[in-house]
């Protein structure tokens, strides 16, 4: 029996139903869909990440997404921003200064 609200049991009985019409081989192609769309996404690099990015993955994934997202408004989706690129470039300078696994240390 599924948890939680009955709209994610209902998903989760279609997704439990598409998995048991597959056989071995449909099931090793849609990995190998799966797992080039993850990587494709992931592989977009700075200005080339877009929220359309993210909807190409959900399309693989057989998810409905809205023809184009909602933003917030302009200021507060700014502000976010603001916010947030800080964090996010001194992460990634922590990161790279920060020994790398299999680096030689000594």
């Amino acid at each position: 029996m599924g948890y939680g609200p009955p709209e994610w049991r209902d998903r989760e009985n279609r997704d439990q139903g598409r998995r048991h019409r597959l056989t071995e081989i449909g099931l090793r192609a849609r990995i190998a869909v799966l797992e080039a769309a993850i990587r494709k996404h992931r592989d977009y690099k700075g200005h080339d990440r877009c929220w359309a990015n993210d909807q190409e993955l959900y399309a693989v994934l057989g998810e409905q997404v809205p023809a184009s997202p909602e933003l917030p408004p302009k200021d507060e989706f700014l502000a976010q921003c603001a916010v947030w690129c800080p964090q996010y470039y001194d992460s990634q300078a922590q990161t790279k200064d920060a020994p790398q696994p299999g680096s030689n240390t000594t």
